[in-house]
């Protein structure tokens, strides 16, 4: 919380519900009944829970109303409570009405906070919330605490998305109705055997959300014939549902109509080992060392094992690769330096029981010749090139390409089909890992670039088409390097990157879904996300992403500015000056927040801050404005200077 200074003396209007009589005191100093007389606290402060009507601004003590429990209607005016607020700071339970009223000087925005700060102790709620059932206070209130004061039940936020099914429900204390969906109506509607939970009241958002009902499923039939309508899936399987996040309905005659779907990914089930059965050894005759059941020769000493033998008269196939290969194959070595002879006495020594060599003839008749042309094949060989007026080999035009950076072009010349061409014929882990190693540094740097300078405040972001590329190499570069979440995280951020500046935003709600889970440190995609919720007008879902976006760095201040700009849209003014301060208070010379300050002020006819703000927006050390706004906002400090002289200043 952010604490206000309070004011001394500090009045307050107070209400007895013993004596029916509203009075005013000082809320620092014993508060007396103006009647009798009789101490009712020894300040606002004391260890005693207050409710206070944000109608009628009158204070009353909880207890002296009705016992512990809250209150039914305020006391004072006699409106019916509908929402409540419990500071976390102090005991008072902030209470409105649904009937308007006039002056009033704390009321509830659209989450469920007083706003402009608590009535009780003057502190800004900025924390998340979640709505309490309690039965010993007999009703329902919003609040941060991790404890209800009342019931002492423990008070758990549920997980954040994306999150399993099972492991939201579980931390769920908010009420939830099962939901079915009805193709006919083409919403959803009550049901005790929906496949759907429909949860009303979340913390941060005025939309209800669903979520499946299911925690697993059994088949990739059971998501096209139960949640296909509300949820998009990639990988429909049997396994775990994992909710990257919810579905968005509105509330209409007669149940819910989808406002936006929801995504979900399955984790699969673990594929069931068939069961090995025990290894079963024994020692060989020759050198005792024990040996496998099954295996011909012992491994240390090359001797038959027992029970192995093969009848000498029909050798075995296992027998001869084993003679064969207790005898290695001796190859020619050559002199060094200068070219090889041509004499015909260098010999090939060939195994004394292996198959007959075919060169033997060969070397006899002409040796030399055959000598000269295995040191000039060899030689080609080992050195990876080619024979003269031969095609070039793979690999060569792989480094060919490579090394002149043309990733995916030309066609048939670029190292992406190269690299594909020799991976699909056969090379070994070791070659394929040396280009792995070569080639994934030139693929991640363009993305990671963008990524970073996007965060800079003033960037000039380039097109679409760039981070189309972008994802392109990152994405080629998750392929060589398949275990890498970080790269594969950015490589789908740029997708989304890219579907959001072509106006696709459910396609880049899809791609930063994704994102997001893949990289739980990652901070673009869930602003990201927020920024779709914010274009689609939901703007409490969208606060709740971008409250994650801060969990993931605190030190950003776009979140900030994106919380501020959505209770902006709300016209919750008071609320959304505090979160412009915070993103200020990160980055001072951003021009953003100050010219939002700035046109609340205008609104609220406090050309003075106006004037102060737009100099601050438009000062040379500024940055952040773009295109017309500079010169939109230099009007509006024209404007603003007018007013200011009109009132004598």
């Amino acid at each position: 919380m952010v604490a206000v200074a309070p004011t001394t003396p500090r009045v307050i209007r107070v209400y007895c519900p013993i004596h029916k009589v509203g009075f005013t005191a000082d809320a620092n100093r014993t508060i007396q009944c103006s009647t009798e007389k009789h101490t009712l606290a020894n300040n606002l402060g004391d260890e005693n829970f207050w409710e206070y009507c944000c109608d009628c601004q009158h204070y009353w003590l909880l207890d002296a109303a009705k016992g512990s429990a809250g209150s039914t209607e305020c006391p004072a005016c006699e409106r019916a409570i509908t929402k409540r607020f419990l500071c976390d700071d102090c005991d008072v339970v902030s209470v409105e009405s649904d009937n308007p009223a006039k002056r009033k000087a704390y009321s509830f925005s659209a989450g469920g906070l007083p706003q402009p700060a608590c009535p009780g102790c003057l502190s800004t709620p900025i924390a998340a919330v979640q709505e309490h059932t309690c039965a010993d206070f007999a009703g329902s209130f919003v609040t941060s605490r991790s404890t209800c004061p009342f019931c002492d039940d423990v008070l758990e936020l549920p997980p954040s998305f994306p999150c399993s099914v099972s492991s939201y429900l579980e931390k769920l204390r908010a009420p939830s109705t099962r939901v079915q969906f009805d193709p006919a109506a083409n919403h959803l509607r009550e049901a005790n055997s929906g496949e759907y939970v429909l949860i009303e009241r979340v913390p941060g958002s005025a939309l209800p959300i669903v979520l499946p009902g299911a925690v697993k499923l059994g088949s990739k039939q059971d998501y096209y014939e139960t949640y296909y309508e509300l949820f998009n899936c990639d990988n429909p399987a049997a396994g775990e549902v994992i909710v990257l996040s919810p579905a968005v309905v509105d509330k209409v005659a007669g149940g819910w109509t989808i406002r936006e779907p929801g995504f979900i990914e399955i984790k699969p089930d673990a594929p069931q080992r068939a069961a090995t059965p025990p290894l079963v050894q024994i020692p060989c005759s020759a050198c005792g060392v024990y040996g496998d059941v099954g295996h011909a020769f012992c491994k240390s000493c090359g001797s038959p094992m027992l029970g192995q033998q093969r009848s000498e008269s029909s050798p075995s196939t296992a027998t001869s690769e084993f003679a064969a290969a207790s005898k290695p194959f001796e190859t020619p070595s050559y002199s060094s330096p200068g070219p090889p002879s041509l004499s015909s006495d260098r010999t090939v020594t060939a195994p004394e029981s292996g198959p007959p060599i075919p060169w033997k003839g060969i070397m006899g008749l002409g040796g030399g010749i055959a000598a000269l042309a295995i040191v000039i094949i060899s030689a080609v060989l080992f050195s990876g090139g080619s024979l003269p007026g031969s095609k070039p080999s793979v690999e060569s035009k792989l480094d060919r390409a490579i090394s002149a950076g043309n990733l995916f072009s030309p066609a048939n010349e670029n190292a992406h089909d190269l690299y594909y061409e020799l991976k699909n014929s056969g090379a070994g882990d070791a070659k394929l890992r040396t280009y792995r190693e070569k080639l994934t540094p030139l693929l991640t740097p363009h993305g990671y670039a963008l990524i970073s300078n996007l965060m800079q405040i003033g960037y000039d972001e380039p097109d679409s088409p760039e981070w189309v590329e972008a994802a392109q190499k990152l994405e080629w570069a998750q392929e060589l390097n398949p275990d890498n979440t970080f790269i594969a995280a950015r490589a789908t951020y740029c997708r989304g990157r890219a579907a959001y500046l072509q106006k696709d935003l459910t396609g880049a709600l899809s791609w930063w879904t994704k994102a997001a889970a893949l990289d739980k440190a990652f901070v673009l995609p869930v602003n990201g996300i927020g920024m779709v919720h914010t274009a689609n007008n939901s703007f409490g879902l969208a606060r709740t992403f971008f409250l994650q976006a801060l969990e993931r760095d605190a030190a950003w201040p776009f979140p900030e500015e994106n919380i501020g700009n959505t209770y902006w849209e709300e016209k919750d003014y008071e609320t959304a000056k505090q979160y412009y301060r915070k993103a200020i208070a990160k980055a001072p010379n951003w021009s953003k927040p100050h010219i939002h300050l700035a046109y609340i002020a205008l609104t609220e006819k406090d050309y003075a801050t106006a004037v102060t703000e737009f100099e601050t927006a438009l000062a040379p050390d500024a940055i952040g404005l773009k295109g017309k706004e500079p010169a939109g906002a230099q009007k509006a400090l024209e404007k603003a200077r007018q007013k200011l002289s009109e009132q004598g200043y």
